[in-house]
C-alpha cells in the first residue's frame, strides 16, 4: 500500500494475520486495523486460529457482497 487512503478505500472484509517476526512487525497490522473499513483480526498464536480462519472464509458472500 501507498498509503492509508488506499486501505481506507478498501470496501470488502480483509483478514488481518499480526506478523510474529521483524519482517512482518504487528505494527503494520494495527495500521491496517485502524484504517480498513472491514477487519478481521486473527492472532497466529490463538489455539482456535484455523477455525477463525475457516469462518472467516464460511462467511464471506462470495456472491460479490458482504
Amino acid at each position: 500500500m501507498g498509503s492509508v487512503r488506499e486501505l481506507e478505500s478498501i470496501d470488502v472484509p480483509v483478514l488481518v494475520l499480526p506478523g510474529v517476526d521483524p519482517q512482518h512487525p504487528a505494527e503494520v497490522a494495527s495500521l491496517y486495523l485502524e484504517h480498513l473499513r472491514y477487519p478481521t483480526v486473527v492472532e497466529q498464536a490463538a489455539p482456535d486460529m484455523m477455525e477463525r480462519l475457516s469462518r472467516f472464509c464460511d462467511e464471506l458472500d462470495w456472491r460479490g457482497g458482504r
